[in-house]
């Protein structure tokens, strides 16, 4: 008769643990999904230059009104710890050098999809609807497009939008915030679209591509892997 091993699945408080006492070392690239250690996918060249240009964007334009975190974990439940690659949190009485940035303090996630596209469509993007986190993008490094994610409900988003190259996007609680799509390297850049005005920035309407709400998490035929599980068994 064939058995099957159990599979040890962990708290947030046991995985923090293991990276103090050596068990994860500083090096590894996982993160915690349901209880299991996530093997995160390599960095690329092009996941790189898009993080940093979406870095340098919102740390100059929300500056004073948010905070901008850069591949830096956030606690959605007891089992789970994801490391998105941006996340924009709102500011708050409490220093999050007291407490860690938790679903509550998110405003918006980013995740750059090099090979992982497939992943943070359906995994992610199931974690962080369940939690409630109000506004989602996948910037498909690939596609050169980025989807737009919000009104979480049971697991899903309800409002998706596929913006393309010519088009622009900006994050719902700062319409103000207007970044372009272009062909270039860098890809995303502050839009051309945005002008100042007496009242504050004004954006002007913006071309996207919607996708049905069936759409949502479905897989793109764009080449895409996903990300590999590496399950720590008890010993």
């Amino acid at each position: 008769m064939e058995t099957v091993a159990a599979r040890r699945l962990f708290t947030r408080e046991e995985y923090h643990r293991m990276g103090e006492v050596g068990i994860l070392k500083p090096t590894d690239r996982v993160e915690l999904i349901k209880g299991e250690i996530v093997e995160m996918s390599p960095i690329g060249r092009r996941h790189v230059a898009f993080v940093d240009n979406l870095n340098q964007l919102f740390v100059t334009r929300l500056a004073g009104r948010a905070r901008v975190s850069v591949q830096n974990p956030v606690a959605l439940s007891d089992d789970t710890e994801p490391q998105p690659d941006i996340k924009i949190l709102r500011r708050r009485p409490v220093p999050y050098k007291e407490r860690e940035a938790f679903a509550e303090d998110t405003l918006l996630l980013v995740e750059v999809a090099e090979t992982s596209l497939a992943y943070d469509r359906s995994t992610k993007l199931r974690l962080y609807a369940d939690a409630g986190i109000p506004e989602y993008w996948i910037v498909d490094c690939a596609a050169e497009s980025v989807e737009v994610y919000r009104t979480p409900d049971a697991g899903r988003y309800r409002d998706v939008t596929r913006v393309t190259a010519g088009g622009s996007v900006s994050p719902q609680l700062f319409a103000d915030v207007v970044l372009a799509l272009t062909s270039s390297p860098d890809h995303l850049h502050r839009s051309r679209y945005v002008s100042r005005a007496a009242s504050g920035w004004r954006a002007t309407p913006r071309p996207t591509a919607r996708w049905d709400r069936a759409g949502a998490g479905r897989s793109s035929t764009a080449p895409a892997g996903s990300r590999r599980r590496r399950a720590v068994e008890a010993r």
